[in-house]
């Protein structure tokens, strides 16, 4: 028997998606959405792994905008737009940052900002943001003719720019449905009704066209600092990607006319009365007459406010609505401790829990998770609206970690099914209800992530300083450090859902080509090259360690990806009989102390096969063809105790097995000797001696006239 090594490299592996079954391939790489495989000019930068950690500061762009409670607009498969609230101090003016965030390259990019005007009545005073949501839907229905020298756009088809609540500022492109192969978008000026538009610059002709307009849209929950009565919900219409530009544009407040590029006040009453939002939760678009958005409000006896976003306006005033809101419930009673004011509300239909298959109101407060009823429940002056509530208890209880008390806000994890809350010390992965929380994940440390920093360092979440809120798009967890500083104010892009624990669920794994072993015995272990810190100045030891992983492999429904995994343990020790292929796959753990991503550069798999061991060289000099003597000399030493061996005879023409023995049980006559074969003694397990070393075997019975082929392998 002899050990051989296999091996693969990435950086230049054939792939395929594990997300699209139809496409497994046991020849190729196959990769979870969140996992890529990186290459470049050295072997460091030939790795496999998920997305890599991404970092952009706000408050160091320029201008310096603090930014908060980031929501994303997954624009493609590869191209997320992550849009930040203004996350500065009160003020009269509120802002809107948008970042794109590209998958490929783990980049965030600056688009710019947008500053909104904000309608009021009597003194203006300065706003607070306490909640924050984005709205995107695509408008396709019908098609468009364009006359090629004028701006003048008309619909056919079934048309309804103007029902639908389509906003002037928006933007149109023409000849697809799809957004992301529109070349060339152009700008709506007006809308006169379901079929008639104008556009701000001049498009080519087209003939009943197929189109896209983007409805993009912002809504705020604002306390107002000075004068309380001008808080409550607002929308910002009119919104476009390429109207974000880092001068910044200023948005109008709201007039008597509906669909302009402006931001409207959804007043609850003439005068308002839903001034102390804790949190907003929009629900997507059910029609463009339909889209529900729910808003906890009132710290110390919370209501349920409801509002229809998609009714038409009825103003009472200048940016002033009274027609979308629909009810409010009454006080649900006292919850304990006091819910943060930091967008700390969640519509989720969990797959989980009390709430399991019911779209639920989630918040939290200082030592707790509240669930509502389902929003289907909530109605006008309920006072039964707030359900049950799940207390802060740390995995292993409060005899392994102390509750933090703090509480800070509440996301959701569609992939895994699971809640995220974030404090001031620590983040949790929950599963409501449960007995205790599931996992811990990121710790307060030192480390301060600026743009000046070491830029070798990986990219590490830290909450020393302020807790986060967070959103998941796609399985990447966007984490923003809430504050208004350079020191705190920070903002991450994290491949959450391709953590192990849940990779059975999402996919988000790595499955190597299978790997042929013609002649395997046995399968001996299996290695990997990890880079197991990454970054820092060597000089200063500021590298940091990176999150583990798992292997496993399987021997049988290779070709067709029905087998079942195995999980080798930490040493990669296997010892297992061996088949004419292996298959192995990775996992990654992402949620840790630091969230770094492991780097795989490759998989080596050591087997033994049908050949005699390295160790030994047959012997013709000391073999008996008359005698069935079978020997061999000792050519290399183990450095330790012989192991057990193992002698098989096959017939050496047909290749059928004959018989087998091994040197502990010794059904056969085994002997050595160390002076060449000249005397012959009981064989033992001492290591080679000499180059004299030698010993031999021969079997209780064996049949006359065989051609044999011996094989000396370890046990």
């Amino acid at each position: 028997m002899s050990n051989i090594a296999i091996e693969t490299r990435f950086g230049s592996q054939a792939t395929y998606s594990l997300q699209t079954s139809a496409s497994y391939d046991s020849t190729k790489l196959g990769l979870g959405t969140l996992i890529k495989q990186y290459t470049g000019a050295t072997a460091n930068d030939k790795f496999v792994g998920p997305i890599i950690n991404a970092i952009t500061r706000p408050f160091q762009q320029s201008p310096a905008i603090a930014g908060g409670f980031p929501q994303v607009v997954s624009w493609s498969p590869t191209l997320d737009w992550v849009f930040l609230s203004d996350g500065n101090a009160a003020a009269v003016t509120r802002t809107i940052q948008l970042y794109t965030f590209d998958r490929t390259t783990s980049t965030f990019n600056w688009q710019g900002y947008v500053t909104l005007n904000i309608p009021f009545v009597g003194t203006q005073g300065t706003y607070v943001v306490r909640g924050f949501q984005m709205g995107y839907d695509l408008y396709t229905t019908g098609s468009a003719t364009v006359t090629g020298t004028s701006v003048g756009v008309t619909g056919s088809g079934g048309t309804a720019w103007s029902g639908s609540g389509l906003t002037i500022g928006s933007r149109i492109g023409f000849g697809q449905t799809d957004p992301t192969k529109i070349s060339t978008w152009y700008e709506i000026a007006t809308i006169t009704s379901d079929s008639i538009m104008t556009l701000t610059s001049t498009s080519p002709a087209t003939s009943s066209a197929s189109y896209v307009v983007e409805d993009l849209r912002a809504y705020h929950a604002f306390t107002n600092a000075t004068t309380a009565t001008n808080g409550g919900l607002f929308v910002t219409k009119g919104l476009k990607f390429d109207g974000f530009t880092s001068g910044g544009i200023t948005i109008i407040t709201g007039s008597t006319q509906a669909n302009l590029r402006a931001t409207y006040w959804l007043k609850a009453a003439t005068a308002e009365i839903a001034i102390a939002p804790i949190g907003i939760a929009l629900e997507a678009k059910t029609t463009w007459a339909s889209q529900s958005l729910y808003m906890l409000e009132t710290v110390a006896n919370p209501f349920v406010y409801k509002y229809n976003t998609r009714l038409p306006l009825q103003m009472i005033l200048g940016g002033q609505d009274t027609g979308s809101f629909l009810l409010r419930t009454g006080a649900g009673g006292a919850p304990t401790g006091a819910p943060t004011q930091n967008n700390n509300l969640r519509l989720v239909t969990a797959a989980h829990g009390a709430g399991s298959g019911s779209a639920c109101l989630y918040f939290t407060t200082a030592t707790r998770i509240y669930r509502t009823t389902s929003t289907s429940n909530i109605i006008s002056g309920s006072l039964t609206w707030l359900s049950d509530n799940m207390l802060e208890l740390p995995p292993g209880t409060t005899s392994t970690f102390t509750a933090t008390g703090t509480i800070n806000n509440i996301d959701y994890s569609p992939g895994f099914d699971r809640f995220i809350v974030h404090t001031s010390g620590r983040s949790y992965i929950v599963k409501y209800g449960a007995s205790a929380f599931d996992r811990i994940f990121l710790s307060s440390n030192s480390q301060t992530n600026q743009l000046i920093a070491d830029s070798t360092l990986p990219v590490f979440p830290s909450s020393v300083i302020a807790p986060f809120c967070s959103t998941v798009a796609g399985g990447m967890m966007y984490l923003m450090g809430i504050g208004t500083t350079a020191l705190t104010n920070f903002f991450y892009a994290i491949p959450l859902e391709a953590d192990w624990m849940y990779a059975a669920t999402t996919n988000q794994r790595v499955v190597l080509p299978a790997l042929s072993t013609p002649g395997a015995t046995t399968y001996s272990r299996i290695y990997t090259n990890v880079d197991h810190q990454i970054g820092g100045d060597t000089t200063k030891e500021l590298g940091i360690s990176v999150e583990p992983i798992r292997v496993y492999y399987r021997t049988s429904g290779i070709t067709d990806n029905s087998g079942s995994w195995n999980l080798a343990d930490e040493s990669g020790d296997l010892n297992i009989p061996a088949t004419t292929s292996i298959q192995c796959m990775i996992e990654y753990r992402i949620l840790g102390t630091c969230c770094i991503p492991a780097r795989v550069y490759s998989v080596c798999l050591v087997y033994a096969d049908d050949s005699t061991d390295s160790h030994y060289q047959p012997s013709v000099g000391n073999s008996s063809l008359t005698s069935k003597i079978f020997a061999w000399r000792f050519a290399t030493a183990f450095g330790s105790t012989v192991p057990r061996l193992k002698v098989t005879l096959y017939d050496a023409v047909n290749g059928t097995f004959l018989t087998t023995d091994d040197s502990t049980t010794q059904g056969g006559t085994w002997a050595k000797s160390l002076d060449n074969g000249s005397t012959w003694g009981a064989y033992d397990t001492s290591d080679k001696v000499n180059t004299g070393s030698y010993i031999r075997f021969t079997p209780a019975s064996l049949g006359d006239n065989i051609r044999v082929r011996a094989v000396l392998a370890q046990y």
